[in-house]
């Protein structure tokens, strides 16, 4: 079995790291996430328009789903795929001076293996290492 690993913590070693990952017969992909990166992620989701909680927002406001279980099957890929899609990073961070350069290729690379899943009818899961 091939092993994909697709690295945005490894210089964050000291602190949490959250994983998406999807596994066929043939290979493992799996994403490593700075949890610093994912928060910055979560906080830009848009919200619907009656202002609900839903996909990977809702899961992280009730502290369910990945926060509770390891190896936790996303139930809903489309619709956290569509979310995902919809950020909206600013160029620049008028206080902290970021970019969102790394944040942007993280969101891409969680998109890409949410699709692959779609396309290949494959489950995706977030892991949290440190559970």
């Amino acid at each position: 079995m091939e092993y994909i690993e697709i690295d945005f913590y490894s210089q964050f070693w000291w602190d949490d790291e959250i994983e998406f990952f999807v596994k066929t017969d043939l290979y493992l992909k799996k994403i490593r996430i700075w949890i610093g990166y994912f928060c910055i992620i979560l906080e830009n989701i848009k919200r619907p328009v009656d202002n609900s909680w839903v996909g990977l927002t809702y899961y992280d406001q009730l502290r369910i789903g990945w926060h509770e279980e390891k190896n936790w099957q996303i139930p809903c890929s489309s619709e956290v795929l569509l979310q995902l899609k919809a950020i909206e990073l600013p160029l620049e961070d008028p206080v902290n001076h970021m970019d969102y350069q790394i944040e942007r290729k993280i969101i891409n690379a969680i998109i890409d293996i949410l699709q692959e899943g779609i396309d290949g009818n494959l489950p995706v899961y977030i892991n949290v290492p440190s559970l």
